[in-house]
Parts: structure tokens; C-alpha cells; sequence
């Protein structure tokens, strides 16, 4: 049995968002809760299961196809935008390029210097399927609700 969401609970995987903001969130009655690859992760994924809505800073956004690339390593899971049945992605002007060819260069950098992260996950929106009698169902893969917000850099 899947158990009931409380109302005003948030999950937070990005430290770049002020103590301020986190604080205001905070009286606003929301649970605000940090990824942290060092806590227990049952635990972890039982709190990003519950939380109403994740709030993420993706490594790129892509213009043409409004797809935001997120990548998974020690700094943060590759599950906290994905459970959550509403996400939203705050993008870095100096992050959002024009097209997939504009980032490649920079994918293929980290291979080359060994560093690419364990996962990319290129979001475009509320995942969908039509794959069960061809019934279209959206949200099986991941949120039912995707947002993008566009942020001059700080």
C-alpha cells in the first residue's frame, strides 16, 4: 500500500539555494530536506518518495528541445528528480545552451579526462508511455509535473 504524501513536505538536492530561501521555505510550514550521499540511503529515498515536489540544478538545459541534462554523481542522486510526482529545474542562464551539439564537446571532455558521472538523465518533460494497450499513461518513469525556471546566474 502506498503511503499517503504529507501536504507540505520538499526536497531539496541543490545546496546553491540560500539558507535564506531555505528558511523561508521553512516558515512557510514546508520540510525542506538536502541530499547527502553520506546519509543512510533507505532512509533517503524513503524521504524523496514522500516529498511532494523536487527542486534540482541541472548541469545543462538545451533551448530547442527544452530538455535539462542532470547528472548523477557524489553530490547528488540520480533518484531525487525522479520520485517526486512534481519536479522543477532551476537553470543558470550560463547554463542553457541552443542545441545537444553545443554540449556534447563538454560531455566528451569527461570522458576524455575520466570523469564522467555513474548516470545522465535528459529530461523533457513529464515521462509518458503508450506502451499498455496503447493507452497513453504519463508519470510512470517519473513526475506527472516538470518546471523550468530560468534564473540569471548569481
Amino acid at each position: 500500500m502506498k503511503k499517503k504524501r504529507q501536504s507540505a513536505s520538499l526536497f531539496r538536492r541543490i545546496l546553491p539555494l540560500t539558507a535564506s530561501t531555505s528558511w523561508r521555505w521553512r516558515k512557510s510550514g514546508a520540510e525542506v530536506y538536502g541530499y547527502d550521499k553520506n546519509n543512510d540511503a533507505a532512509e533517503q529515498r524513503a524521504t524523496i518518495e514522500q516529498a511532494d515536489v523536487s527542486i534540482t540544478i541541472p548541469f545543462r538545459a538545451i533551448a530547442d528541445t527544452g530538455t535539462v541534462l542532470e547528472l548523477a554523481d557524489e553530490r547528488c542522486g540520480k533518484i531525487v528528480s525522479l520520485l517526486p510526482p512534481a519536479h522543477i529545474s532551476v537553470i543558470f542562464q550560463s547554463r542553457l545552451k541552443a542545441t545537444l551539439t553545443d554540449v556534447a564537446p563538454e560531455i566528451d571532455a569527461m570522458g576524455e579526462s575520466d570523469a564522467l558521472p555513474t548516470y545522465f538523465l535528459f529530461i523533457s518533460g513529464p515521462s509518458s508511455t503508450g506502451d499498455i494497450e496503447s493507452v497513453m499513461v504519463t508519470g510512470v518513469h517519473g513526475p506527472t509535473r516538470e518546471y523550468y525556471i530560468v534564473v540569471e546566474d548569481l
